[in-house]
């Protein structure tokens, strides 16, 4: 029974995770064996795995064949921790261990292995030649998705810890890293070793930078730097900002680099030593003269090179960054959160007149922290000269919280500024954000939450998960050690904080959340038994231990840094970092009186004869639309176009009302071209000859929420896609399928149950009012419809529509499903649900920031029912913003040839990557034009799954009155789950209820008379013929 017992606790555990963030590793399933000297075997994680398993439902144990733990002798206590011993230690860990077994950096050796020498397969790698080779001058191996896997052999003349570095040429310039792994003799030696990045490199496209109609700065495309680079292995969260370290075993070893993403040519190979980096004081003592007096400056948006594109520049309106207009927009910053990332690097190139010793100097500020932005803490940076760390101080350069401008002289503890010895001519300059002073505390937070989260799994087991009042638990019986497990959980965070409070000299709001964490922790260790009644405080609960861990774990690994100016001087003073009294004075008032008459809403100025657009976007998004606008769209077509910010739709009704409505609206919720056209307010797109042409580039489910009683008011501009996420690491771990059909979900719930692991739906985090979007999906994969033909009654009552209602209720009446997931993001991430059915939302949440589970997860189609065919009816909304005309513009024309424009495949293409390479991942563009969705900067075969996915689109129809169809379909969910009520029952009443609201709105709009027809309303369809195979 203990064996049973402590399987769950590690199977649970393991699964659940730390509630990762960035910068927090999560640890994958799949399992290499490794003895804990380096030397593991591939294709050991069914044996882990089953090993397990079999502890937890009976099987071998004694009698099978026993498979190694990793480290020897620390197997036994990793196994505590949960996750470990199955999916790979951490590098930090590793590393200590190694060099505690006495294994240390060996020096003095180089290997170079030339692609001649590499393997595919067991064969020898196909080659290019070296008048293919992009400037290599020797053959290399084009490296894409068709290989899975090269290796190569290298001796080495004794054991010992080497690094390895790669040449690699990018052959795309898509927003997507190189990513690759690396297996030493079979095995990932650590977590990292996984998938390591090898960085494109990227400059603005124009510099200084070009300026709209209005005299404001725009941000220039990012262009990709071609070239081959040199790289060593390198992780931004290992234990510290030098490149990673392997260990080899004497004599040969194999190393076999898999395909993660991304195609790149590869040059030769190298496993050296490690270089030896002075401390300051020896680079010192060996420096040279100061140099002449000199003082030279560099503006920060000014770069020669960044490895992240959405590094950027930032309009800053205080008058002391310079340079500053007080009516216009200078981009005169770089950073702020934009470069925050441990690993994202700035590279600018810089001139000394003559040899000697210089300062460096950065005149720079912090924005205040928020709940998601911002620091109140120092930051780091890594600082190199030509490529190179000049001494290992410069590894942390510490710029002190300060939210104005500051200067401050790259220096060390004692406040004396670094002299870096310098030759006359050109230099270059690269800072990378560096998170290495936070580690160990990120570290402790990491463990006491992955304690936490343990107890809390033994604890629910102990208890049957309740916290009944009337109950006494002796809770000290069952789990002894209870009381002394959160006392050291309590240690461990109180000893990292006061750490912490050392380093940084003050109280932050990271040590705020670690004082509280231990002091709940030590409360609740006073009297064990009255933990049962307060599981809140641990996990669960909006101020939990676990929240506030977690919220704090999301930032700390943070770095955000905005940067004016650096300064190149000897000898001279550095100028003030603020501007004087009076120029600040004459700024602020000028603003001031310029706001009277300054329309911020308003992005450009084509003059009053210009087609007049709205746009309910963020000005980031209508500043580039404007530009596409200005380069393409006007150049070729001879019409001006003037793009506005629309905060709120409502100001299109009232504009209307009062006559004063724009030309065309873009980026508009989908239900609004209805709630416009209804009332006549619309153009029908179909008077356009060219408009079934123009049909041909979205997919037909998208339309019907935009058409109405025969026609077509507004074209898609992006498309929400449903699919199913999964975490493949956990999904492997246990053995479980990807599920195809909604048969196959209800198959898999009692294994993932079993391990206190759920299925989420969207229905879950909607609250109480279920969108017709979530409930619509259940109705049409039955074969169900909402509305009868003639659109006046609802057809919700039909046999097909209750299956499928019946299975949207059973799912959480009978299988169990979570009722409330407030962020199944976060869920998803520590592992509790590993599998949902989710949108473009979460897909940029965990793109963007779920770094520690990149790699770990893959999206599928939306599990269906199989109909009678054998086809598995996938069925699902696309919700997301269109683009319409209005009837009273006078330029019907002009604004369709925007409309076609803005549409097309070219300009959407443009216009996507634009955002993603500018403004990052999260700025991800998920056009409705299908051709231009193929060929967006993501992954290929998540952009197949979406295609695939679209061919089953079906978006929800709209007539008169439909609103009550959701509100009665979401109230009879309600009443079937929380209530109980027979699912027959609460369809009736919800047909009643609705066809009464329908006949009333029909009326009203003149399509009824005291119940008969008056006119037709043609209700759109979506037959199953029109779905598009070609997609």
């Amino acid at each position: 029974m203990k064996r049973r017992l402590a399987a769950v606790m590690l199977i649970a555990a393991t699964l659940s995770g730390v509630a990762a963030s960035p910068g927090a590793p999560a640890f994958p399933s799949k399992a290499y064996a490794d003895d804990g000297n380096g030397n593991g075997a591939g294709g050991q994680a069914d044996t882990d795995n089953s090993d397990v398993l079999d502890a937890l439902f009976g099987g071998p144990s004694k009698s099978g064949p026993q498979t190694a733990q990793p480290g020897g002798q620390d197997g036994a206590r990793r196994q505590e921790e949960g996750a470990r011993p199955i999916v790979g230690d951490d590098y930090a860990d590793v590393l200590k261990r190694w060099r505690a077994d006495g294994v240390r950096e060996v020096a003095g050796f180089r290997a170079e292995v030339a692609p001649e020498a590499f393997t595919v397969g067991g064969s020898k790698a196909p080659l290019t030649s070296a008048a293919d080779s992009k400037g290599y001058g020797e053959p290399v191996f084009r490296w894409d998705e068709g290989t899975s896997e090269v290796a190569f052999h290298v001796r080495v003349p004794q054991e010992g810890l080497y690094q390895v570095r790669l040449d690699y040429y990018p052959l795309s310039d898509k927003v997507i890293d190189i990513q690759r792994g690396i297996r030493i003799n079979g095995a990932y030696p650590y977590f990292q070793a996984r998938q390591f990045e090898l960085p494109k490199f990227w400059k603005n496209g124009a510099y200084p930078f070009a300026q709209d109609l209005l005299g404001n700065d725009v941000l220039p495309d990012q262009v990709m730097l071609p070239g081959w680079r040199s790289r060593d292995v390198q992780a931004p969260a290992s234990a510290d900002d030098l490149p990673l370290l392997f260990r080899f075993r004497a004599g040969d070893n194999v190393v076999a680099l898999p395909f993660v993403s991304e195609p790149a040519l590869l040059g030769n190979i190298a496993v050296e030593s490690a270089p030896p980096l002075p401390a300051y004081a020896d680079y010192r003592g060996a420096s040279g003269n100061e140099a002449p007096a000199y003082l030279g400056a560099v503006e920060a948006e000014d770069i020669a090179m960044k490895n992240e594109p959405f590094i950027r520049a930032q309009a800053d309106g205080n008058p002391s960054a310079v340079p500053f207009s007080s009516k216009r927009l200078r981009l005169n910053a770089l950073g702020g959160d934009s470069w925050q990332v441990g690993g994202q690097s700035v590279t600018w190139t810089f001139r000394v007149p003559e040899d000697g010793d210089y300062r460096l100097a950065f005149k720079y500020k912090q924005d205040p922290i928020t709940s998601d932005s911002g620091t109140d803490m120092p930051v780091y940076r890594s600082l190199r000269l030509d490529g190179a760390v000049p001494f290992r101080e410069a590894l942390e350069v510490a710029f002190p919280y300060a939210d104005g401008w500051t200067n401050r002289a790259a220096s060390g503890k004692d406040g004396e500024p670094y002299r870096f010895r310098l030759t006359k001519g050109e230099h270059t300059l690269t800072l990378t954000a560096d998170d290495a002073p936070f580690r160990e505390t990120i570290r402790a937070i990491q463990d006491a939450m992955q304690g936490v989260n343990d107890f809390v799994i033994e604890l629910k087991m102990a208890t049957g998960n309740g916290q009944d009042a009337n109950r006494d638990w002796d809770l000290t019986d069952q789990i002894p050690d209870a009381s002394e497990r959160l006392s050291r959980y309590a240690d461990l965070l109180e000893k990292r904080n006061a750490e912490l409070m050392a380093l940084v000299g003050k109280t932050t709001d990271a040590s705020k959340s670690l004082v509280i964490s231990a002091r709940v922790l030590r409360a609740l260790a006073k009297d064990p038994n009255e933990i049962p009644y307060k599981t809140d405080q641990l996990s669960g609960g909006s101020n939990s231990i676990m929240q506030l861990l977690g919220k704090t774990l999301a930032k700390l690994p943070n770095q955000p840094l905005t940067l004016d100016r650096f300064y190149v001087y000897s000898g001279k003073a550095l100028p003030s970092a603020k501007a004087s009294f009076f120029d600040r004075a004459k700024s602020y008032l000028s603003v001031f009186f310029g706001s009277f008459t300054k329309d911020y809403g308003k992005i450009n100025d084509n003059g009053n004869d210009a087609l007049q657009v709205w746009v309910n976007r963020p000005r980031q998004y209508v500043m580039a639309m404007q530009q596409l606008a200005n380069e393409d769209f006007t150049k070729r077509t001879g019409i001006k176009v003037s793009f506005s910010l629309m905060p709120d739709e409502t100001k299109l009704i009232l504009a209307n009302a009062a006559g004063n409505s724009p030309d065309a609206a873009l980026s508009i919720n989908t239900t609004t071209p209805f709630n416009l056209a209804v009332r006549g307010t619309l153009t029908d797109l179909r008077r356009f000859p060219d408009f079934e042409d123009v049909m041909k580039r979205f997919s037909p489910g998208t339309m019907p929420p935009y058409q109405f009683d025969g026609g077509t008011y507004a074209l898609p501009e992006t498309q929400d896609f449903w699919v199913l996420f999964y975490r493949k690491d956990i999904m492997d771990a246990l053995h479980l399928p990807v599920p195809d059909t909604m048969d196959d979900v209800k198959k898999l719930l009692p294994e993932l149950q079993r391990y206190g692991l759920n299925f989420y739906d969207p229905l879950a985090q909607t609250g109480g009012n279920k969108q017709i979007w979530l409930t619509s999906p259940f109705i049409f994969q039955h074969g169900g419809e909402l509305f009868s033909e003639d659109g006046g009654k609802t057809a919700i009552d039909g046999e097909q529509a209750i299956a499928g209602i019946k299975e949207m209720t059973d799912l959480f009446t009978v299988y169990n499903l979570p009722l409330n997931v407030p962020n199944f993001y976060n869920h998803f991430r520590d592992g509790s649900l590993p599998i949902g059915i989710s949108n473009f939302t979460t897909y940029i949440q965990l793109t963007s920031a779920a770094p520690e589970i990149s790699g770990l997860w893959k999206i599928a189609p939306m599990p269906g029912v199989k109909n009678e065919d054998g086809t598995v009816e996938r069925w699902a909304a696309g919700t997301a913003q269109t683009s319409m005309i209005f009837k009273n513009s006078p330029k019907q024309q002009q604004a369709w040839e925007l409309l076609k424009w803005w549409t097309s495949a070219a300009t959407q293409e443009q216009f996507g990557n634009r955002m993603q390479t500018v403004y990052g991942p999260t700025f991800m563009w998920n056009t409705a034009n299908l051709d231009a969705f193929r060929e967006m900067a993501w992954p290929a075969d998540d952009i197949k799954v979406v295609r695939e996915q679209w061919k089953w689109l079906k978006d929800t129809p709209h007539i008169p009155g439909d609103y009550m169809l959701e509100r009665q379909l979401s109230d009879a969910w309600n009443k079937i789950v929380f209530n109980g009520v027979n699912p027959r029952r609460a369809i009736e009443d919800a047909t009643i209820l609705t066809n009464r609201e329908l006949a009333k709105k029909l009326e009203e709009f003149g399509y009824m008379k005291n119940g008969a027809w008056v006119k037709k309303l043609q209700v759109p369809e979506l037959p199953g013929a029109e779905r598009r195979d070609d997609q």
